[in-house]
């Protein structure tokens, strides 16, 4: 009974939330032999944390659900375009604004601008999430809340390369325009 996810009362927004969850498990047998050398790379026990015995739904193991909390929202999320969207969203301006609190905290005396917009030479406009203004000295931070894609870790070199050009080339080129 420890392990077992149970939802109080009964209606419709529960049933949804029930649904939900049981996207993200897998039955007793699920993972067999052939599925071990996929384990480093495409974890289906780290997508799907949960167990479905058709009665019920078991957590064995809380961390995985807690470490990968994001990937398994987006997951559940899919169905839903709006319900994603407002996720996106949400956890942008989380991102952006944990950002600029762990970089005011790491740096006390120095001043930070949050969600600066600017335009550049050419009058090409762009936003950089954090500034940092120490003495003569300004850094530059980017909150993405982007990752690296299934089929990137599963080895799909192209799609590794696009999701790198996402999360880390177009912020340092936009970062430089400010520069």
């Amino acid at each position: 009974d420890v392990f077992v996810v149970e939802w109080p009362g009964g209606g419709a927004r529960q049933e949804r939330s029930r649904d939900s969850v049981r996207r993200l498990s897998l039955r007793f047998g699920d993972v067999g032999d052939d599925a071990l050398p996929h384990l480093k790379l495409s974890n289906p026990v780290q997508a799907k944390p949960f167990v479905n015995d058709d009665d019920r739904l078991h957590l064995f193991c809380t961390q995985t659900a807690f470490a990968n909390m994001v990937e398994l929202i987006d997951a559940m999320t899919e169905a839903t375009p709006s319900l994603r969207q407002r996720c996106e969203k949400f956890k942008g301006r989380w991102l952006e604004s944990k950002l600029q609190k762990l970089v005011a905290s790491a740096f006390p005396s120095a001043s930070t601008i949050e969600n600066a917009k600017w335009k550049d030479v050419d009058g090409k406009p762009g936003e950089t999430d954090c500034i940092l203004l120490i003495d003569k000295t300004v850094g530059l931070f980017e909150a993405k809340s982007g990752r690296i894609s299934p089929p990137a870790r599963r080895g799909a070199e192209d799609r590794l390369k696009r999701d790198i050009r996402t999360l880390l080339v177009e912020p340092s080129r936009q970062s430089a325009r400010l520069a």
